[in-house]
């Protein structure tokens, strides 16, 4: 909770699965530059001028951050027959790494050794414009680019020119540096997959992230304990395209006046299963109109 009391929500692992899931899309999707046929075939042509693509078994996957979703990749690339390495600004623990025998290695070996880079790093200062020309031209002739993080990670001009030398066999990406504007190189280039940041545009992932912000916070100390504030007010108070989506209108209705009431006032932990019983029936809202 801000000092000018607005309710801050912070779900991460909630995206980790189809952030991945869309990860692994785009790279195969690349490997085979199956949106060339797939577009020819709208056209009332067959295969276009696909050409032949890669497969992934045996090829060496950079994974460039190993947070959540950088694990979750390497979960989901193994069954495919890659191998796989990551660089993180530390050496990482996560059961993944060894299970999996997934390699820390540096920057510039990432770089040099990768057959397909993911992206999965957070936009800051040290990650903004951390792949430009500079960093093109250490790759592998032929390399596959994902981006899945965020668009200014990566200098999207140097990307269209190394595409079309033949530097990078092909893109997937889903993040762009001046969303929602796409570089015009990418638009024209028939090497990239895109898509328009829809990498968490699922209804489990939504009802994940909702379901997590239900949970109460830590407001302030209190002489009695911890004061809890609800955050269920902003989930279901306001306009909601997820929740419209799923239940009528008399039900929304009804959610959102009990949330009203319950988060006009400061929530005691113990008191906290009320909340737990509202998710409940948003849940069983979901599943019965869902069906």
């Amino acid at each position: 909770m801000t000092v000018a009391g607005i309710a801050v929500s912070n779900t991460p692992g909630a995206v980790n699965a189809s952030t991945a899931n869309t990860a692994i899309y785009l790279l195969l999707g690349a490997l085979r530059r199956a949106h060339i046929a797939a577009t020819a075939l709208r056209q009332g042509q067959w295969r276009g001028s696909m050409g032949l693509g890669h497969d992934p078994e045996g090829k060496m996957l950079g994974i460039l951050g190993m947070g959540g979703i950088g694990s979750a990749l390497a979960v989901r690339a193994a069954p495919f027959g890659l191998k796989m390495q990551y660089h993180n600004r530390n050496p990482v623990v996560h059961p993944c790494s060894n299970l999996l025998n997934v390699q820390y290695v540096s920057f510039e070996k990432l770089l040099r050794t990768s057959d397909i880079i993911s992206i999965h790093l957070p936009l800051n200062n040290s990650t903004k414009g951390l792949i430009g020309r500079k960093e093109f031209r250490m790759m592998k002739d032929g390399v596959v680019i994902v981006n899945t993080a965020r668009g200014k990670i990566m200098d999207e001009e140097a990307l269209v020119e190394a595409l079309d030398v033949g530097k990078v066999f092909a893109a997937g990406l889903d993040v762009y540096e001046k969303e929602p504007e796409v570089h015009p190189g990418l638009i024209r280039s028939d090497k990239v997959v895109l898509t328009p940041h829809v990498g968490t545009a699922t209804l489990e992932t939504v009802s994940k992230k909702q379901i997590a912000m239900t949970r109460p916070v830590p407001v302030k100390p209190a002489a009695r304990g911890v004061s809890y504030r609800s955050s269920f007010l902003p989930m279901f108070a306001r306009p909601n395209l997820y929740l419209m989506s799923i239940v009528p209108p008399i039900a929304q209705s009804l959610v959102a006046l009990v949330s009203r009431i319950l988060s006009s006032f400061s929530i005691h932990p113990a008191r906290t299963s009320i909340l737990d019983f509202l998710i409940l029936i948003h849940y069983q809202l979901h599943t019965f109109y869902k069906h």
